[in-house]
């Protein structure tokens, strides 16, 4: 009797040590990326600017964040455009008031592609979507925020 308690305790032991062992493994940095010192110019033209409301949500098959939405005050997501920052924004309440000013040059692309620094992951991700830059759009609302899917580009 004391043999088959000794083994369930035992048993019961190791169970218990797995499974913290992995929801630890689950919360640690997939990366180690340093926070980005993403910034926009401040010589730009005051004309013309697109506003997003932006909520992230991270995919990578295989890991186990798929569905990962962490989010710290050390967060950023940025606007892109010939990568030049043109917007960049920290989040308030699980969303990103992203405000993005005119990309420079007429003869350039005006395609936008947002970029995800994660803090809690130390990794940065990027839209797998681009978007074209329209002078006073808008991308999202509060109730219903612009939701591109994001993918792994940097973890070292």
């Amino acid at each position: 009797m004391k043999k088959n308690i000794f083994l369930i305790a035992t048993l019961c032991a190791v169970l218990i040590f797995a499974g913290c062992r992995k929801e630890s493994k689950n919360n640690r940095p997939l990366g180690t990326v340093e926070r980005p010192s993403w910034s926009i110019s401040d010589d730009y033209d005051y004309s013309s600017s697109m506003t997003a409301i932006v909520r992230v949500d991270i995919y990578n098959p295989g890991i186990a964040y798929s569905d990962a939405k962490m989010f710290s005050d050390n967060d950023l997501l940025a606007a892109f455009c010939n990568n030049v920052c043109i917007g960049v924004a920290e989040p308030e309440d699980d969303l990103f008031y992203l405000y993005i000013i005119p990309p420079e040059g007429e003869a350039t692309s005006k395609m936008i592609t947002l970029r995800y620094y994660s803090d809690a992951l130390q990794c940065i991700f990027e839209a797998k979507d681009v978007f074209e830059y329209m002078s006073d759009a808008r991308y999202g609302t509060v109730s219903e925020p612009f939701n591109p899917l994001f993918t792994l580009v940097s973890a070292k």
